[in-house]
Order: structure tokens, then sequence, then C-alpha cells
């Protein structure tokens, strides 16, 4: 999908109350899930969190003590990685992170500028450390349509940050942290199988994602059932599976109007 200015996703201010009630107290908290599949997280101020535990970045059985402790190893372990990176002598600037570097600063000037958020010189800065970070660690390196990837969850990351008091959530939605948080969800999210969008062999299946959001669906890709480009089995499994469970209405609708997949998902 290509996001503008109007359908970005809806973003609310973190929620300490709803934070309290399904993150610390657990109350409901199996029903993240069911207001993911409706689209009600935008909501309630705790989308941010949720994606941690759909993407099993902090374990659901886990409490705010342990989930504190995986998010203070990841922004460690980026910060350290981030000081590796940089560069003191003017000598290795052509490296390959400087070259990959080139090729993100030139699609970020390109991505979301309609929206005034994405202009600013900060934002893309950061946003582009993460991409070339990311890239320069991973087999994969940086292809086209990563930035926007990477600029969803900042923009997600970035309007949940909490500095209203001096509570857990201050800690979990951090202002100091929206770079290296973005950087372990967009990792996370391609550990998970957003890789095989942008490979043509998928050499395993992907780990299971999203801590059972569609936990009767552990849908992976072999080669016997991508004939040409897994992006047309990604399109497939999004109409034919995801879609009835969670906008039967539409399903039915593009079905009568044989609207195919490939038109509105590419």
């Amino acid at each position: 999908m290509i996001y503008t200015e109007s359908n970005l996703p809806v973003h609310t201010k973190a929620s300490w109350p709803n934070f309290l009630q399904y993150f610390i107290r657990k109350q409901s908290f199996g029903t993240l899930r069911i207001l993911a599949q409706e689209g009600r997280l935008d909501r309630l101020g705790i989308r941010l969190n949720s994606w941690r535990v759909f993407l099993g970045l902090f374990a659901e059985v886990g409490n705010e003590h342990t989930w504190s402790d995986s998010l203070r190893v990841s922004r460690e372990r980026y910060n350290a990685l981030k000081k590796s990176f940089e560069i003191t002598d003017p000598l290795l600037g052509n490296n390959k992170l400087t070259r990959i570097r080139a090729d993100v600063v030139r699609d970020m000037n390109r991505t979301f500028q309609n929206h005034s958020f994405f202009t600013q010189v900060k934002v893309k800065e950061e946003i582009v450390s993460v991409l070339s970070i990311w890239a320069t660690t991973n087999e994969l390196g940086y292809l086209q349509g990563m930035s926007e990837i990477a600029s969803v969850i900042y923009l997600q990351v970035f309007s949940e940050i909490y500095n209203e008091k001096d509570n857990a959530l201050k800690w979990f939605n951090s202002e100091e942290w929206v770079e290296a948080d973005t950087f372990e969800i967009f990792n996370r999210l391609f550990e998970v199988g957003l890789q095989n969008m942008y490979i043509r062999e998928v050499k395993a299946r992907p780990k299971h994602a999203f801590m059972g959001l569609f936990q009767e669906f552990n849908l992976g890709y072999s080669q016997e059932d991508i004939n040409s480009n897994p992006v047309i089995k990604v399109c497939h499994d999004v109409y034919e599976v995801y879609l009835p469970l969670i906008d039967r209405g539409l399903f039915e609708y593009l079905r009568e109007n044989n609207i195919e997949s490939h038109l509105f998902l590419l």
C-alpha cells in the first residue's frame, strides 16, 4: 500500500490508564488481539507496546520488569551497533555503510514528503540511521520500500512518547529511545517473515509472529507454493486468509466485483 498524508495510520497519545490496565494489571490482556483485528488499538494509546507483544519482543507471560530488561538490552545493543559504525577517518568514506546511507538518504528525500512530520531534519536523520545500520548488518541489504516501513514504525513510536509522569510508561515509551525502538521493531518484522517480500527464493519458513493474532494459521512459504515471486503468495494470504477474518464485508465485495488481490495490494 502506498501511504499518503491522508491515509497514514491514525495515532493516539499514549495512555497510562490503559497501559496500567492491559500491561501492568493484565486485565483482559487477551483482548488485545481482538482489538488489533478490529482496528481499535489506535484509540487506546497502547499500540506500540501491543506491537511488542504481537512480535514476541515482550513475552506475553512476562511482566513490567522482564519487559523493561528486554528493552534495556535491545536499546544498548543498538547504541553499541551505532557507535561501531561511527566514521572517524575521512579515508573510510567509501565504506559499505556510506554507500548504503547514500541510497537511504535518496529514498527518504521522497518518502512521505507531503507529511510535515517527515520533512523534519532530526526525523529524517534518525530513520536514515536505522535503515543504514540495519542494511549494513543484514545480508538482504537496503531495498526500495524499506523507507516507508521504517517511517511508519518511527511515526508510531514517536506519537506515543510519554513524558507526563515518572512511571513505567515513561521508560517503555521513552523520547530518548525512539530511534533504537524503531530499529528493534523494524528488525523483528523482517525476522518473522517480512524479508520474504524482498527475496526471490525463500530459504526458510518465517518465524511465527504476532503471538497468536492469527494463531490458527502458522503460514510459511515453501518453494512449492511460490512460482515466481513471494509477493504474489503474500497477496494471496492477505486476501484469502486474513481479510475474511478481519473484514468479511470487504472481502465479499471484492470477490463479487472480481477485484484480484494484486490490484490493490501491490
